[in-house]
């Protein structure tokens, strides 16, 4: 019998070797085998947007390792489970593996990623971290977030069903399960399932072969509310759809609320059943669009949070000005951006983000990219523009850092630009006093010996002066 764990950290070790280590870090870290079925290999990642990542760049990569040790695999879906999230997950391989170190075995079955609600009911977990509360509106959201809002005050009440449409990767997952989270804080004893339409289809044909009908009824009619995620993914898949189309009736006849979400309105969903998209649109249907600069702005600033980094508000501007395609891939370069600073233990910057975006050449014209307020300078050579470096970087005048005041902001921005003067220019401390007003060669010395003491134990101070080497093109 193979062992999926072991099979998967001998994978990962040779992954490692074939793609970035900080894409490596960012995408695969907390991934896990969640079956192998003949020829087919099912992949599960924590996150919507590690899915979309994946797929987008590391498939081909990641199918071709994959057979190396598993010759017989020649199909690859990759399928997102939130408990992965857990930190303590038995299903997670050894961190050796993303740590530099020898990857260890010794595995254990995965989990399905449900839970047992009560005696035949059980669902897939609901994220936790997707709440209605800290979704971020926009005016391309607002009616959906409204809708699910209201929805969660009166399931089955009001505006059943609910539909919610739009591109990938927009929020409708969040939207769907921060809506079910809701329900449950208000009312712990509701019975909410979440699926998707591949999995019910999936755990209908399941039912049929061990002939347990009876008990997928109870499963999906027994409920308060049936949350189901792509239901554009029923198309071609006939007897589903009658199965589906009779447990929506018995849902909705109940009083039941259902919740629905689809790329495309049911008006274009041409290949399921009239009879289906006729039942959808008794309800409420919204759409989710892409968020303006405005509303992108404002989740990278929420994600920062919810991260609990601090980054500077103009490497954020840069990212909502060129990320135009979805939430999800304004979260991946942001992710992606941090992870490479924390390997190069310095932080993000306008130029590393610049890097990112153009690695993967899906972005278009980088706006802003060229202009030195956002680029930096590439390879400083005189004193002035290490200064002006270094004064934007703290966000402080360059007159103020060459002038005679001992705040201790503009202190230490002289001090910087002071040490980085000796370490990049080599000038003498003479000269470097009397850049900075005149100050005598002994000023200049103790201001530069501090910086060499302060960044052996502040990492804060280590990663301001790793990000701007990097910023100057200096590294």
């Amino acid at each position: 019998m193979i062992d999926l764990k072991e099979q998967w950290s001998n994978i990962l070790a040779r992954l490692s070797a074939v793609i970035p280590r900080s894409q490596f870090i960012t995408w695969f870290k907390k991934t896990v085998i969640m079956e192998i079925d003949k020829e087919l290999l099912i992949v599960g990642v924590p996150i919507p947007m590690g899915l979309d990542w994946i797929n987008n760049h590391y498939r081909d990569d990641l199918l071709k390792t994959i057979q190396e040790f598993l010759p017989q695999v020649t199909a690859l879906n990759i399928q997102v489970d939130t408990t992965l999230n857990n930190d303590e997950d038995p299903r997670h391989i050894n961190q050796d593996h993303f740590s530099n170190k020898s990857p260890s075995a010794g595995r254990k079955k995965p989990r399905e990623g449900e839970i047992q609600l009560s005696e035949g009911l059980s669902t897939k977990i609901l994220d936790s971290s997707y709440t209605l509360s800290n979704f971020v509106v926009g005016s391309e959201n607002r009616l959906a977030h409204a809708a699910c809002m209201a929805v969660s005050g009166a399931p089955g009440k009001t505006y059943n069903p609910l539909f919610i449409y739009g591109s990938t990767g927009l929020g409708k997952t969040h939207l769907l399960q921060g809506a079910g989270n809701e329900i449950l804080r208000r009312d712990p004893n509701k019975l909410v399932i979440y699926t998707t339409s591949e999995s019910f289809g999936n755990d209908y044909i399941d039912s049929l072969a061990k002939r347990k009908m009876q008990q997928f009824n109870n499963r999906y009619r027994k409920v308060d509310v049936l949350i189901i995620d792509d239901i554009q993914f029923l198309s071609g898949k006939n007897k589903t759809e009658e199965v589906f189309f009779h447990t929506f009736n018995a849902l909705y006849d109940a009083g039941k609320q259902v919740i629905i979400a689809s790329d495309r309105p049911p008006k274009e969903l041409n290949e399921l059943d009239k009879r289906l998209t006729g039942r959808f649109e008794m309800g409420m249907i919204c759409d989710v669009q892409t968020p303006d600069y405005e509303t992108k702005l404002a989740i990278l600033q929420e994600k920062v949070k919810k991260h609990q980094i601090i980054i500077d508000p103009k490497v954020l501007e840069f990212i909502a000005l060129n990320v135009h395609h979805s939430i999800r891939e304004l979260e991946g370069v942001l992710l992606q951006a941090i992870a490479e600073a924390e390997l190069e233990h310095s932080t993000p910057t306008v130029r590393s983000v610049e890097n990112v975006l153009r690695k993967h050449n899906r972005f278009g014209e980088i706006v802003g990219g060229s202009d030195p307020s956002h680029q930096g300078i590439r390879g400083i050579r005189t004193e002035e523009e290490l200064i002006e470096a270094v004064s934007r970087h703290y966000d402080v005048s360059s007159d103020k850092v060459v002038g005679p005041s001992r705040k201790q902001e503009i202190a230490l921005t002289r001090q910087v630009a002071m040490y980085m003067m000796k370490r990049e220019l080599n000038y003498s401390l003479e000269r470097i006093g009397e850049i900075f007003g005149g100050r005598n060669h002994t000023t200049a010395m103790h201001s530069i010996n501090n910086i060499k003491s302060r960044i052996k134990t502040d990492v804060g101070l280590r990663r301001d002066i790793n990000a701007l080497r990097k910023e100057m093109g200096l590294v």
